[in-house]
């Protein structure tokens, strides 16, 4: 039996194994991915998600390696183009990384003013930001 620290290594190493393809062109089919991404290791699955109720592709899907060095050599590789289109390849997040990222890009920008003077404070800077 796994104690809770290997078990979460083991979910860990899974979820690294798997990317996310985005920008499929509406043709792509299931095969078409696996065929184009066995080219760099065995894949376990890859397939394309489809709106609801539908055989519609909505432009992306996933591809599960059997090892995480086959995933990282697709990572590896900033040009990735599937029947004309180029794709977009990252590793897969799950909703709560996808809302956190999501949260942190959206905040990067804001600069409190307590910030702005520890900023300032470390350049030997002064500013008055009252002004």
């Amino acid at each position: 039996m796994l104690k809770k620290g290997q078990l979460e290594d083991v979910v860990i190493e899974e979820k690294n194994k798997k990317l996310y393809i985005g920008n499929l062109n509406k043709e792509v089919s299931n095969q078409d991915l696996k065929d184009y991404f066995e080219k760099f290791g065995t894949t376990v699955n890859a397939y394309i998600i489809c709106k609801p109720g539908s055989t519609i592709s909505k432009g992306f899907g996933y591809v599960i390696y059997e090892d995480i060095s086959s995933a990282n050599k697709v990572l590896s590789i900033k040009n990735h183009s599937l029947k004309g289109q180029k794709l977009i390849v990252s590793k897969f997040k799950n909703k709560k990384e996808q809302n956190d990222h999501k949260a942190l890009k959206g905040a990067e920008n804001v600069i409190s003013p307590s910030d702005k003077m520890i900023k300032n404070h470390l350049n030997n800077e002064v500013y008055d930001y009252d002004q």
